[in-house]
């Protein structure tokens, strides 16, 4: 009954860190010890995330190495369901902090448009959910806006 008190466990955890814990609990891992080792992360970095929140890099790799959503685990948005994990890419703490905005922008319309999919599946509508998801970036080989993404305008 006397538990020893300490900083981290008398600090409450950011959302997104809750969210990732979760998510890495279906893939098995143990705590965020373990989450640290299975993410390439250090474990300042993962007290980090406990205080102040998991960082776009961290969502990203998250969503690579756990298959979580990147707007999930950042937000609370979109779908919680877990997808296969991206195959493993090389990274080094130095390697993701020179991820590109592209990247993460990448990321996050990935996990969107995943998000979609699985909602359209639900609602036996997928083709008409790309459709309009894509219209409005559909761009002719030269580079121009198609008519239908000029209408949308």
């Amino acid at each position: 009954m006397n538990e020893v008190m300490t900083k981290e466990s008398t600090t409450p955890m950011h959302p997104s860190m809750a969210r990732l814990l979760e998510a890495a609990a279906l893939r098995g891992v143990d705590g965020p010890s373990d989450l640290a080792l299975k993410m390439g992360e250090s474990s300042q970095t993962i007290g980090n995330w406990r205080r102040r929140g998991v960082s776009q890099a961290g969502a990203l790799n998250a969503s690579q190495r756990m298959g979580c959503a990147v707007e999930w685990v950042l937000k609370g948005r979109g779908s919680s369901a877990l997808r296969d994990p991206t195959p493993a890419i090389p990274t080094s703490i130095n390697s993701r902090a020179s991820l590109s905005d592209s990247a993460l922008t990448i990321g996050l319309l990935f996990d969107e448009l995943t998000d979609r999919i699985v909602r359209a599946k639900a609602q036996n509508a997928l083709t008409e959910v790309l459709l309009r998801f894509l219209e409005p970036h559909a761009t002719t080989p030269s580079g121009a806006p198609t008519p239908a993404a000029i209408q949308k305008k």
